[in-house]
């Protein structure tokens, strides 16, 4: 029997889904925060006025998202170290979810009336601690993924698991939560009674993985072998090659694609003149392109390398993005929502590739780590990457708020007449794109061989 075998009888379909989970029930809160507290706190809505500017909500962002990058590595170290009889993850997921569902929750209920200063400090607060409760989660939860997934092909069928279960989450929070809102919804509920369904579902479905999985190695090394401390830990991802090249790409990546996620909203209701209802119908056409990509990917990575695939994905969002920039500003042969359609299904494929292949990448370097260092510090890994990847979210909300302020998300109208009145929507793709390239151009420096996790030696 080979390896891969012994390892796929020992994590198994079941088991695999009971860990997924997680990834449904912890993602399901920050995919609506991110796709809709924009939204809620800078649009005028059913039985709420403008809470602050978009600028303003942009700096909340990015405080907030700041200040739970922070906590990425500190939450990395700590469960890198944690001693009990649970393991080292589990106990973060069974304390930890139940402040970041009551943080969510509070987002959508402000207190504090419209346009004051007290309802600005009171959303960096909360956003602050919405991220980090929601750090002390996942963390902890995707540095499970490398310990209980050893061999590097069967990473990739899990992770596509967990990419289904992220999937599932965008699409409650793409296709439901839009009839929740919508005033003229036969499901409206509000903002509010929404975020506490929401959050029902999450507390219920990370306890699902936190009281079934085991995880294999219950005890962090004892403390005479707890040789580094947090600062070495931090720096050796740095020194690390592979995680360098990849962190770096993924960060400018991210910054434009966080920026693209966050305003789907506002491409329906700008860039194509629909309704909020609209937003369904773009993860409808996005959803079945994912999934039969899903598989496609699969059957890619038993022929090519996975850090291949992802330069193919990470090059194909890149040229995509910028077309945004032409739906409901040019006259183009169809019809802006016809056009806005077509792209989203355009994309579903390099989208689909983002979603896979990053997380299985992060395993292997984090393999490679060990040979270097001979300690599993998985969690380091996956906190450094969230801590960058933060700060890139905060920064692409922060931008997004800028070009909102300066350029215009207005619909328009009698005021305000013609797609300048949104260009600052419009302008989101070009600079997403530019951004993605870069990121393409940084990994095409990537030097881990998958194979033998080993730095690849290039002949001078």
């Amino acid at each position: 029997m080979n390896t891969q075998q012994t390892h796929s009888e020992q994590y198994g379909l079941g088991r695999s889904l009971l860990y997924c989970c997680g990834q449904f029930g912890g993602n399901i809160v920050n995919m609506i925060a991110t796709g809709w507290l924009v939204y809620f706190y800078t649009t005028k809505g059913p039985g709420h006025e403008v809470y602050i500017s978009s600028a303003v909500f942009g700096i909340a962002f990015m405080i907030g998202r700041f200040v739970d990058g922070i906590a990425d590595p500190l939450v990395a170290y700590w469960s890198d170290n944690t001693r009990s009889r649970w393991g080292r993850r589990r106990p973060f997921l069974i304390f930890a979810t139940p402040p970041l569902v009551l943080t969510f929750i509070l987002l959508y209920k402000p207190i504090f009336p419209a346009g004051s200063t007290a309802i600005t400090v009171y959303t960096i607060a909360l956003m602050g601690l919405f991220y980090i409760f929601f750090t002390l989660v996942m963390g902890p939860y995707l540095s499970l993924y490398p310990e209980l997934v050893p061999d590097s092909n069967e990473r990739v069928r899990v992770s596509t698991y967990m990419a289904v279960c992220m999937m599932l989450a965008t699409a409650f929070q793409g296709m439901i939560v839009p009839k929740f809102v919508d005033v003229n919804s036969p499901l409206y509920l509000g903002y509010f009674k929404a975020a506490v369904l929401a959050g029902l579902m999450s507390l219920a479905f990370v306890y699902i993985t936190a009281f079934t999985v085991r995880e294999k190695h219950t005890q962090a090394p004892a403390k005479s072998e707890a040789s580094y401390s947090m600062f070495q830990a931090f720096a050796w991802t740095l020194k690390n090659p592979a995680f360098l090249i990849y962190i770096v790409s993924s960060v400018f990546q991210y910054i434009g694609f966080a920026c693209i996620t966050a305003s789907i909203p506002f491409f329906a209701t700008r860039l194509m003149g629909q309704t909020e209802g609209f937003v369904t119908t773009i993860y409808l056409t996005l959803f079945p392109g994912i999934a039969v990509s899903f598989v496609i990917i699969n059957m890619l990575t038993k022929k090519f390398e996975k850090a291949f695939l992802y330069k193919i994905g990470l090059l194909l969002l890149a040229l995509f993005m910028p077309l945004l920039y032409f739906v409901g500003r040019v006259d183009l042969p169809v019809s802006p929502v016809a056009a806005g359609i077509i792209l989203m299904a355009l994309m579903s494929f390099p989208i689909a590739i983002n979603q896979i292949l990053p997380m299985a990448i992060l395993a292997d370097i984090a393999d490679y780590d060990e040979k270097l260092c001979g300690h599993r510090r998985e969690g380091m890994y996956f906190g450094m990457q969230g801590l960058l990847q933060k700060i890139a979210t905060g920064l692409s909300m922060g931008m997004q708020g800028v070009l909102f302020q300066m350029y215009g998300k207005e619909i328009p109208s009698a005021a305000c007449g013609g797609p300048d009145c949104f260009l600052g929507v419009s302008l989101l793709g070009p600079i997403a794109g530019a951004l993605g390239l870069l990121g393409f151009f940084i990994f095409l420096k990537y030097p881990l061989d998958e194979k033998t996790k080993d730095i690849k030696r290039r002949a001078a």
